[in-house]
C-alpha cells in the first residue's frame, strides 16, 4: 500500500513484476530437477528470503529504512543473478 501511495499505479505494477519475476524463477529452479542440488537449495533460500522480507514489511519496517532496503535489494539482486545464469 505504501508503494502504491508513493509511486502510483505504474510503481506498484513494476514492483510486482520485478518481485514476481525473481520469485517465480527461483521456485521454478527449485522444482525442476535438471539443476544441481546446491543450486536448488540456494534458489529456495532466495525465494524464502524475498517472502520473509515482504512479510516483515507488512508488520514491522518499511522499505524506506536503510536496513530493510539493503536486505531486500541484496536478495533481489542475488535472485536476478541466479535467474540469469542458471547452472545446468
Amino acid at each position: 500500500i505504501e508503494i502504491l501511495g508513493e509511486a502510483g499505479i505504474f510503481g506498484i505494477i513494476f514492483f510486482t513484476l520485478l518481485v514476481g519475476f525473481v520469485f517465480v524463477n527461483m521456485i521454478i529452479n527449485v522444482i525442476f530437477k535438471k539443476y544441481k542440488f546446491h543450486y536448488r537449495i540456494l534458489s529456495l533460500a532466495i525465494a524464502s528470503g524475498i517472502l520473509a522480507v515482504l512479510i516483515n514489511e507488512i508488520f514491522s519496517l518499511t522499505l524506506r529504512m536503510s536496513v530493510s532496503m539493503t536486505a531486500y535489494f541484496s536478495i533481489l539482486g542475488l535472485g536476478i543473478f541466479l535467474s540469469n545464469g542458471g547452472e545446468e
